[in-house]
């Protein structure tokens, strides 16, 4: 690979030296301005331009040029036409290919880049909804701890109050006590507590029982509960519905359903080993251990009598009719879930409107599936399916008399906040960038797959044609051979041909595309050039020079080759109709056209400030006669102007030359003089 010179050309070498020099005195923040004085600026009015962008950089010229035809993927050769040693002109067909095996393998990785990037631009809508709502849950989660909270200092307070025995007592300090609920949050109690000592909690017994996510304990002075999480081993019982984990310290028994690899009788599921029965129902199974997980659920109901039966009735009915269509048991469990806390709500603000409480359960459910929380084989059958069951039940007669009940708002509330914990994990996890970040990934994974294997095809599909004139040196392929992504093929060179190697910086490398002009200087002539062949790896270095970013923007490639760290890519230009004034072994300077863009808005180069942070310019407000720093984005860069993308309209005044010592970001000027292309 050959190597960018350290004897540049002038105008190379100043240009890059100026915007070194402006990277480092923005850099170092020297400040030689002084407050309270106005500046004399030169103002530029934006307008467009026409750009013709350009990458530069200079090479050794060498005689001879190569191209190695490599097939890049599998397909069939129809028809090999030269052999070794043959004569070629440019343009003549070397191999023909069957490409049909590849058009099936392009369209299938085409479908799934297409997959991926939906699944993408889903992930990215989601996240930005998740962290909506997650603010929103939050917030409700705020309240109803704040209002559960009151409930359970009036109920101690009364507690207090019935007390019949007596005790000389001292104030302890306050305790702080947290109370877990089912659903995964918590709940923080201030109570001061009236003893003879401070409290150590003695645990009244051994651990109870309590739910599928704690056991507890009560303290014999405070009542403080105490409570720590399941700690299960292993799968120790096995059975035909589900298998279970027990609690290796209070024994609560853990109950999940068998996952079964496959739906044969002799099946063995994926996560216990056990084997599948004559007549094990799944949906049976799933309802079994749903209404177990549900229980916390029914006992936080107990407190309203009569209408907590009916209530139990419903959401045990429900469970039953939807374990059918449920995919799995936490979709089932927090289903009712959601149905029982919607009803609840809607009651407690006084909604005893059947139609009405169906529809806040409907509405409430669709949300659910909308955001992941629950699946189901037919997700409108199954809301059908709530909302029907929810409009039979006279809600009125259910309703009156505890709407404002005490007990009525507590076990709401504890519904409520079991619903608000679920939900808010679930937002937490869509809510990060980690899942979008993932899809992003395995989204850009796919595409370079498509791609990759498209480029390949459109290659042999199009046949081997000669990009020069030359011989044929090697040829490994032959009439009705399959092809393998490693072959050579066939190899073509031109001895009489003249070939300058340049290094393409980080920045440029993807810019430039074979087949692209290019103009080849010596310090003899001028000479038409085209790009033959970009190496696919980059060599000469192990870390990426400031200079390549810098010279980027100065549309100069390869400066990173002049120093000992930066890393460049080998890009081959043939010299057309070369003579004896372009010497080998002498350095040549190339310019390669990489685009032309015309009426587009440009400014000139000299009015940017280039920072490591980004770009940016001195935008000028006539009302205020102050200058703002304002970061644009830029485009096409040529000689002398920089595209606008984003940052900057038509019509508005930045200043013409900034400097790079302003004291400011904004900053009041006079007006000298304004310049305009």
């Amino acid at each position: 690979m050959a190597t960018v010179k350290k004897s540049k050309t002038k105008k190379i070498v100043s240009a890059v030296i100026a915007v070194i020099l402006v990277v480092a005195i923005a850099v170092t923040g020297v400040v030689i301005g002084s407050k309270g004085k106005r500046t004399d600026v030169t103002l530029y009015t934006v307008s467009t331009d026409n750009i013709v962008q350009t990458v530069s950089s200079t090479g050794k010229v060498s005689s001879g040029v190569k191209k190695e035809y490599k097939p890049g993927s599998v397909a069939t050769v129809k028809k090999v036409y030269v052999e070794v040693g043959d004569q070629v002109k440019k343009g003549d067909l070397l191999a023909s290919f069957d490409t049909s095996a590849l058009d099936q393998q392009v369209a299938s990785l085409n479908a799934a880049y297409t997959s991926s990037n939906a699944s993408y631009q889903e992930a990215v809508q989601h996240q930005a909804e998740a962290a909506k709502q997650l603010k929103n849950i939050n917030s409700s989660i705020r309240k109803a701890e704040k209002t559960l909270k009151k409930i359970e200092k009036e109920e101690q307070k009364r507690a207090s109050t019935t007390t019949t025995t007596k005790k000389p007592t001292t104030t302890a300090p306050s305790t702080t006590t947290t109370t877990r609920y089912w659903g995964g949050g918590a709940t923080t109690t201030t109570t001061t507590t009236t003893t003879t000592t401070q409290c150590i909690h003695a645990l009244d017994g051994p651990y109870k029982q309590n739910n599928l996510s704690y056991h507890y304990a009560t303290c014999k002075t405070c009542g403080a509960l105490v409570q720590e999480s399941h700690n299960y081993q292993n799968p120790t019982k096995l059975d035909n519905n589900v298998h279970t984990k027990e609690c290796t310290k209070c024994h609560q028994i853990l109950k999940e359903v068998h996952k079964f690899e496959s739906s044969s009788l002799s099946a063995t599921c994926t996560v216990c080993g056990a084997k599948r029965e004559a007549g094990f129902n799944e949906s049976e199974a799933k309802l079994e251990v749903a209404l177990e997980q549900l229980q916390p659920v029914f006992d936080s109901l107990k407190d309203l009598g009569e209408a907590s039966k009916q209530i139990v009735v419903l959401l045990t009915g429900l469970a039953k009719d939807l374990s059918q269509i449920a995919k799995d048991v936490d979709s089932l469990t927090n289903t009712i879930t959601i149905v029982a806390n919607t009803i609840m709500y809607e009651i407690s603000v006084g909604n005893l409107s059947a139609d009405k409480i169906a529809e806040a359960v409907g509405k409430a459910v669709t949300e659910a599936f909308k955001q992941g929380m629950i699946e189901f084989i037919d997700s409108g059958a199954a809301v059908k399916m709530i909302e029907t069951a929810v409009k039979s039940v006279d809600w009125k007669a259910i309703g009156a008399g505890i709407a404002e009940s005490e007990g009525f708002i507590k076990a709401s509330t504890q519904i409520q906040l079991a619903a608000l914990y679920a939900q808010r994990e679930v937002y937490t996890v869509t809510a990060s960038a980690s899942t979008v970040n993932a899809q992003r990934q395995a989204t850009n994974a796919a595409k370079n797959a498509y791609e990759t294997v498209k480029d390949a095809r459109d290659d042999l599909a199009d046949g081997w044609k000669a990009e020069f004139s030359g011989v044929i040196t090697t040829c490994d392929i032959t009439d009705g051979a399959q092809t393998t992504a490693l072959q050579t093929g066939i190899t073509l060179e031109n001895m009489k041909k003249r070939v300058v190697t340049i290094s393409l910086g980080e920045y440029d490398v993807h810019k430039v595309k074979e087949g692209m002009t290019a103009t080849v200087k010596t310090a003899y002539g001028t000479y038409d050039g085209l790009v033959a062949s970009i190496a696919p790896t980059a060599t000469g270095g192990s870390e990426t020079s400031m200079l390549d970013s810098v010279g980027s923007m100065a549309g100069i490639s390869g400066l990173s080759s002049l120093t000992n760290s930066g890393a460049g890519v080998e890009c081959k230009i043939i010299v057309d109709h070369p003579d004896e004034n372009i010497i080998v072994g002498f350095d040549a300077d190339v310019e390669i056209v990489t685009g032309t863009y015309n009426d587009i808005p440009a400014v000139p180069i000299e009015s940017i400030i280039l920072e490591k942070q980004g770009t940016y310019v001195s935008v000028y407000d006539p009302e205020e006669e102050t200058v703002t720093k304002t970061q644009i984005q830029t485009g096409a860069i040529s000689d002398t102007s920089y595209e606008i993308v984003s940052g900057l309209t038509v019509g508005q005044q930045i200043v013409a030359t900034p400097q790079t010592d302003y004291e400011e970001e904004t900053f009041k000027v006079r007006v000298v003089t304004n310049k305009n292309k």
